[in-house]
């Protein structure tokens, strides 16, 4: 018989050449109603890429968090920034995680951040708790970007694939630091990693957008320390149980933010 693993809480940590791990983030799901909770252990260090349309026209702006807290990616589908006193910093309406009532679930793209450089080692130590994920790099670690999609615990065999420009590369899309999936409750967590030319400088915060849960974003390095986001369609394909999700992380056109 085959055990099946419900994790309500993952840490997930990364380790390079040096041995040492430290956390990068943790993810929690709520069994009642499938909400997906995003903390960190610098969580006041973060800011998010937002827009204000002026004359029908997206303006990026910049919203930054001063307190500690969490983002709440809700079951029906809000999303919730939130501080440690529970004010909401930012709402955002998107598509569903979980449907309690009719037990429908779905896919959807959590998060895609660009951290600064890791440095937060807990008292409590990588693979100390049943949910931790250690995720381990053959090179010095460099800054880098991370894509989190949740995908229905449906047994499903995932093939995922990646493209990008060959003048954006530096290197395939996963070598880096690879593809890791691992289970919460009604959702597996499925974490890509890549990074571009250009993406030399760690930045002094870390930064994570989020659009609806549908198109992905994807940072790309540009010269003068500057970032390009591009919101991408992934494509999806169920055969059975088989999944296959195409990203082209392709394209030269976007816009631009400053990395410090």
């Amino acid at each position: 018989m085959v055990k099946i693993i419900n994790n309500e809480q993952s840490r997930i940590f990364l380790e390079d050449v040096s041995g040492t791990p430290w956390q990068l983030f943790t993810l929690s799901q709520n069994k009642r109603d499938g909400s997906i909770y995003l903390g960190s252990p610098d969580f006041g260090d973060y800011e998010w890429l937002s827009f204000d349309f002026q004359d029908g026209k997206p303006t990026p702006i910049k919203i930054q968090q001063d307190k500690n807290g969490h983002i709440s990616f809700h079951g029906l589908g809000q999303t919730h920034i939130r501080t440690e006193d529970n004010s909401k910093k930012l709402v955002i309406s998107g598509h569903y995680l979980f449907k309690p009532e009719s037990k429908e679930i779905s896919l959807k793209h959590l998060f895609t951040v660009m951290p600064k450089q890791p440095d937060y080692i807990p008292y409590s130590p990588a693979l100390a708790r049943k949910g931790d994920q250690l995720i381990k790099s053959k090179k010095s670690l460099r800054p880098f970007v991370a894509v989190a999609l949740a995908l229905p615990r449906k047994g499903l065999n995932l093939n995922f694939q990646p493209s990008m420009h060959v003048d954006e590369m530096e290197e395939i899309p996963g070598s880096f630091l690879g593809f890791h999936l691992f289970p919460l409750i009604h959702h597996d967590i499925f974490i890509f990693f890549y990074y571009t030319k250009h993406m030399k400088t760690w930045p002094k915060r870390n930064m994570l957008q989020y659009w609806d849960g549908v198109l992905i974003p994807i940072f790309k390095g540009r010269a003068n320390k500057m970032i390009q986001v591009d919101f991408i369609l992934p494509q999806y394909q169920l055969t059975e149980n088989n999944l296959t999700v195409t990203l082209h992380m392709s394209g030269l056109d976007g816009l631009n933010e400053a990395t410090s």
